[in-house]
């Protein structure tokens, strides 16, 4: 009985350390695995476009917000996200959201950083919103 006992408390310890370990996740992602995140985590992620606004307007993936990362006050702003969703960043190559993916992480923050940003996006075949 009381190896039962230490059995289940190593189980729960790390269990324990794995989610803790979960909470605070920073992924280079494919297309492909962006667009598979997207589709299976409804509600569970926010997606930021950090471009200006005319490659914004010009399009991006749906549901994105503009969250532009040469805004002065993008830093201050990071650190007031929610830390209870995973945020999904691109730009249009994948310079710019690599900025925003170490702001990000910096300040806490689960990042699913789309690699080769909204071009990859493009040349995989994935829609785009305007």
């Amino acid at each position: 009985m009381k190896k039962l006992q230490t059995v289940l408390m190593v189980v729960l310890l790390l269990l324990a350390v794995t989610a803790q370990a979960q909470k605070l996740q920073v992924i280079d992602a494919s297309p492909a695995e962006v667009h598979e995140f997207i589709r299976t985590n409804k509600g569970k992620y926010l997606i930021l476009d950090v471009r200006s606004i005319q490659e914004f307007t010009e399009g991006h993936i749906e549901g994105a917000e503009f969250f532009p990362i040469s805004a002065s006050s993008f830093e201050s702003a990071v650190k007031r996200l929610p830390k209870n969703v995973t945020y999904v960043v691109y730009c249009r190559s994948g310079n710019r959201s690599q900025r925003a993916k170490t702001i990000m992480k910096d300040a806490g923050l689960s990042v699913l950083h789309l690699d080769g940003g909204i071009r990859a996006w493009k040349d995989a075949g994935f829609p785009i919103a305007k």
